[in-house]
């Protein structure tokens, strides 16, 4: 139905029909007047004319009937149609009418009412502005989603179901510990309370139960929330202070807390909020819209309160959650929260990161790594494993590739070795003999140990000899240690096929039988 106004409106009807006739299990399309077959078709109101049209080569009936909308229907407007033959009515359907808005509606202008039966309406609405004051309707199914970019919003509702998702409805909280969980921790330690929250405690009284109470539980919705008391005739802060808190520079951010207050005298006691620079420990002032700085009357039910501040060009800022006087006071805290923007938003707790890190080593506060474990591999992109530190804090790397490495003392420990083989299988290069017998023969080395400077005291008591090869004198030969000396030589690689030759620190002469004998350095 075409129009806005009922006096205007115009009502098209359009039908099609085919006829078919049967034969076995084939359907064949027949063309002709529906009196060719003894039938007739009526519509209230009557049909003005037909014409045959085409459709996937298939013959078909299009009647077309346009009436004013108020000169022929009432309140409920549709068409009668039947299908006759004779005077029996072999089909007939009623079909309801769709409307089709053309116009364009300003709602933000005032909507009288609609008061008559709607079967059926169809179309797009750009924008809609205005207030509803009120709607009440039976809807067998109702879905609606709001697409918005930035918060995402979506409600949809159903006849037994409402479900509302607000994407971004929730700012991450900057406060750590600030779900206030002390289920693994004792309660009665002051350290372990500060380093589990990340927080300072102070003039708090934590061994004390009249000072300081975890309240597992007791807080809004079920959450979890802390009592602290002012010491009695003390005039000074009693707090819970988060410090070194990165924040954005020149931005706006608010703070809120859920809490309760009982002064014990009437304008003495009162709570204290504070945002400062860490740094500075320069004080930034809250905007207006925020809740009092100072607050000395009492709050008996938990009330979210809230401080909008900006920040200036720090990056880090302290909050403080306080209460003083000269007389004793009690005050609770319940899901503390920092986020940016100007509002507030539910709480949420921290995301969790620094708990994570904490976990694998890092602690961002103190600026700390710790690995733990019995060993710390570090492997190549291979699987090879190219630095390790074991379970009693050694060093062991396949390389260890430096400019330049400075140290006050750099030891190369002598190990005692009994034999040929324990000195193959040793980790270090200073060796002490224990055992004349055995043949200790040839003694060479390759490319790793270019640049190695060896030790080998011999202590067995008697001459022992290595067979080396010699850059002074340059020869291959047997090269015999005396009791109590000690060879010292640096090897230098040469090739692949030659490996590395040695040369001698050590004093040393011609043996007689053409090898070298060592001297002790004194002579």
């Amino acid at each position: 139905m075409h129009g806005t106004k009922r006096e205007t409106a115009k009502v098209v009807l359009f039908l099609k029909y085919m006829i078919t006739r049967k034969e076995g299990k084939k359907l064949y399309a027949e063309l002709g007047r529906l009196d060719t077959f003894g039938l007739s078709l009526t519509i209230e109101p009557s049909w003005v004319s037909f014409k045959v049209m085409w459709e996937d080569d298939k013959p078909y009936w299009e009647i077309k009937s346009i009436y004013d909308y108020a000169d022929y229907f009432d309140d409920t407007p549709s068409f009668r149609v039947c299908l006759m033959q004779g005077g029996k009515a072999l089909d007939a359907r009623t079909i309801g009418l769709q409307y089709e808005v053309e116009a364009n509606f300003n709602v933000g202008k005032r909507v009288e009412g609609i008061d008559k039966k709607i079967d059926g309406i169809s179309g797009t609405v750009r924008s809609l502005d205005g207030k509803v004051s009120g709607f009440e309707t039976e809807i067998d199914g109702f879905r609606t989603e709001v697409r918005d970019k930035v918060t995402r919003t979506e409600l949809k509702q159903t006849a037994d179901s409402f479900n509302l998702t607000v994407a971004n409805g929730t700012r991450p909280n900057l406060l750590w510990g600030s779900d206030l969980n002390l289920d693994e921790v004792d309660t009665t330690n002051k350290a372990a309370i500060q380093k589990h929250l990340g927080v300072e405690l102070g003039e708090i009284k934590v061994d004390d139960a009249e000072y300081f109470q975890y309240l597992k539980g007791g807080g809004v919705a079920g959450s979890d929330a802390v009592m602290f008391k002012s010491k009695d005739g003390v005039a000074r802060w009693t707090f819970f202070r988060w410090e070194k808190i990165k924040v954005k520079p020149n931005t706006v951010y608010t703070m809120s807390a859920w809490v309760k207050f009982k002064p014990n005298r009437a304008n003495v006691n009162q709570i204290y909020v504070g945002v400062n620079e860490t740094e500075s420990s320069q004080g930034l002032a809250f905007m207006e819209g925020s809740d009092k700085q100072y607050y000395l009357a009492e709050i008996k039910d938990w009330e979210r309160r809230h401080w909008t501040f900006k920040t200036k060009d720090e990056t880090l800022i302290t909050v403080l959650f306080a209460h003083s006087g000269t007389d004793e006071s009690l005050m609770w805290l319940c899901r503390p929260k920092l986020e940016e923007g100007n509002t507030v938003t539910p709480w949420c707790a921290y995301d969790g990161t620094v708990e994570e890190l904490l976990a694998g080593g890092f602690d961002i506060k103190n600026r700390e790594f710790t690995a733990t474990a019995d060993n710390f591999k570090v492997q190549n992109n291979k699987g090879e494993w190219t630095f390790l530190v074991d379970e009693n804090g050694k060093l062991n790397a396949k390389l260890i590739d430096a400019t330049e490495i400075y140290g006050m003392k750099i030891a190369q420990p002598f190990e005692a070795y009994a034999s040929k083989e324990e000195m193959k299988n040793g980790k270090s290069l200073s060796w002490v003999l224990e055992n004349r017998s055995q043949d200790y023969g040839f003694f060479g080395g390759g490319v790793r140990m270019n640049g190695v400077t060896s030790n080998i005291f011999n202590n067995t008591g008697g001459t022992v000899s290595f067979w080396l090869p010699l850059i002074t004198p340059f020869k291959f030969c047997q090269v015999d240690i005396p009791n109590n000396v000690m060879l010292r030589a640096v090897a230098i690689y040469r090739t692949q096929w030659d490996g590395c030759r040695w040369y001698l620190l050590c004093p040393w002469e011609d043996n007689g039988s053409g090898g070298v004998r060592l001297k002790a350095f004194n002579g």
